[in-house]
């Protein structure tokens, strides 16, 4: 272990003021792109549109996997309520509760009922 104190003077702005001011200029000049970047984000408004779509991508994700381990838990559980919020077509409301395959004649069935209904 060292007895000596420390020398810090190399640190100390009033000995060199021009290699001082020097790396000052240095360090605004490399910063310069990134305050850019934050002053046109400017407000917490435009931050968080900056995220809006990464987190809405990763907000996705997150539902694709908790509804498939969801079904994997409990694949005879039915949709319940969900089916009934959604205010589903009958053919998908009935494929969604059966949990079985969807078949063509459904799907076409589903899309005669949504053009009758307009």
């Amino acid at each position: 272990m060292m007895d000596d104190p420390l020398d810090l003077t190399p640190l100390d702005p009033f000995v060199d003021p021009l290699r001082w001011e020097a790396l000052a200029d240095a360090i605004r000049l490399r910063a310069a792109p990134e305050l850019a970047r934050r002053a046109e984000a400017g407000d917490v408004l435009g931050i968080i549109g900056y995220w809006a779509r990464p987190m809405l991508a990763a907000a996705m994700v997150i539902v694709a996997v908790s509804l498939t381990a969801l079904m994997m838990i409990r694949p005879q559980q039915s949709w319940g309520g969900v089916v009934e919020a959604l205010q589903l077509d009958e053919p998908l409301a009935t494929w969604l509760g059966n949990s079985g395959p969807l078949t063509t004649d459904d799907v076409l069935i589903a899309i005669e009922q949504r053009t009758a209904s307009r």
